[in-house]
């Protein structure tokens, strides 16, 4: 295991330990079966680390609790944002608009990722991560395409891994 795995797994433990439960409170998400998904939360992780990611889900509008979006907790950490498309029709779109409304409200974006390019023929990829560039300003560090493996918890995200130009990413996010 790694000095990355080992920290994540001390965070992990310290935000189930000491972290603030939103079981009784009003909460957005649910359950198949309709129970509120409550969840824990740890304030201050962002600052004990050198480089911290935090994964959204859903997109940049996303409501997370009450009238809070992922854009509020982009806005209240200050972190800049790595942006994950879709190679599909209207990707270009999507990441425009997903990049401007996060230049809107202060959040910069120092990268685009696109991910689930699901039956999408090669040139029109080709062609809309070249628009995604071209009209957001902003660099396409990886393309991941879809994986069609037998084991596809075990295998994706080091299958994943073999698509994504590490140096680029890290270059574009760290401004050297």
């Amino acid at each position: 295991m790694s000095l990355a795995d080992d920290l994540f797994i001390k965070m992990c433990r310290d935000i189930l330990d000491n972290g603030y439960s939103t079981e009784g409170e009003k909460v957005r998400p649910k359950w198949e079966d309709g129970s509120y998904a409550y969840t824990i939360k740890r304030f201050g992780v962002v600052n004990r680390y050198d480089l911290t990611f935090v994964e959204g889900a859903g997109g940049i509008t996303t409501p997370l609790y009450g009238d809070k979006t992922f854009t509020d907790l982009m806005k209240d950490i200050k972190l800049p944002a790595i942006v994950v498309a879709d190679g599909r029709l209207g990707s270009i779109n999507r990441a425009i608009l997903t990049c401007e409304y996060a230049k809107m409200h202060g959040i910069e974006v120092k990268a685009i990722i696109v991910n689930d390019t699901t039956a999408v023929d090669p040139f029109l990829l080709k062609t809309n991560v070249e628009d995604m560039e071209r009209y957001t300003g902003i660099p396409v560090v990886a393309v991941v395409p879809p994986y069609q493996g037998p084991d596809i918890q075990k295998v994706q995200l080091g299958w994943a891994r073999s698509f994504v130009d590490s140096k680029k990413v890290w270059n574009t996010v760290l401004g050297i």
